[in-house]
C-alpha cells in the first residue's frame, strides 16, 4: 500500500499523495466540481522537515457539445461553422448513429467544416469537441435538408 493511502487511512482529513517518487516529485489526480477552491498542501520527509504553501485555483468545466452557428451552400459545399474547436460527422438516415460511425467531414481549421452537397440528401450532423462533449446517441446537433436551385 502506498505511503499516502496508508497516511488518509490513519488519518481521514488528510489527503495523501497517490503517485511519488520518494524524490522531490509527486502527483495526485483530482477531479473537482465546478468552483473556487483553496488548497493548503503540506509536504514532510522522514527526517521530520516540513513545508507548507497554499494554492488557490478555480476550475470550469465544459460539459456542452458544440453547436453549428451557421449552414450554408458554398461552391457545390455543405459548409458549417461550429461555436468551437470541433470535429463534425453526418449521417443519412436519421439521428440514431454513434459519432463514430458517421462520415467525417472536412475542415479547414476545427470551425469550418465541409462536404459535399447534395440536394437530395439530409444531413444528420453531429459535432464533437475536445472534451468529447457531443450529443446523445439519438440526438444531432443540426439537421440540414437542402433544397434543389431552381434560378435560371
Amino acid at each position: 500500500m502506498l505511503f499516502g493511502r496508508w497516511l488518509q487511512n490513519v488519518f481521514p482529513d488528510v489527503i495523501g499523495i497517490d503517485e511519488t517518487s520518494y524524490s522531490h516529485t509527486h502527483e495526485e489526480k483530482i477531479y473537482p466540481e465546478s468552483g473556487s477552491y483553496n488548497c493548503t498542501i503540506k509536504c514532510s520527509d522522514l527526517g521530520g522537515n516540513v513545508d507548507r504553501t497554499s494554492l488557490t485555483y478555480t476550475v470550469e468545466r465544459d460539459e456542452t457539445p458544440p453547436q453549428i452557428v451557421r449552414a450554408y451552400k458554398e461552391q457545390n459545399k455543405l459548409m458549417i461553422t461550429t461555436d468551437e474547436a470541433s470535429e463534425c460527422v453526418f449521417g443519412i438516415n436519421d439521428c440514431i448513429y454513434q459519432f463514430d460511425d458517421g462520415i467525417k467531414m472536412n475542415t479547414f481549421d476545427s470551425f469550418n467544416h465541409f462536404s459535399d452537397w447534395d440536394p437530395d440528401k439530409t444531413y444528420f450532423i453531429k459535432c464533437r469537441d475536445k472534451f468529447t462533449n457531443e450529443p446523445y446517441p439519438d440526438e444531432c446537433s443540426f439537421i440540414l435538408r437542402p433544397t434543389k436551385d431552381y434560378s435560371n
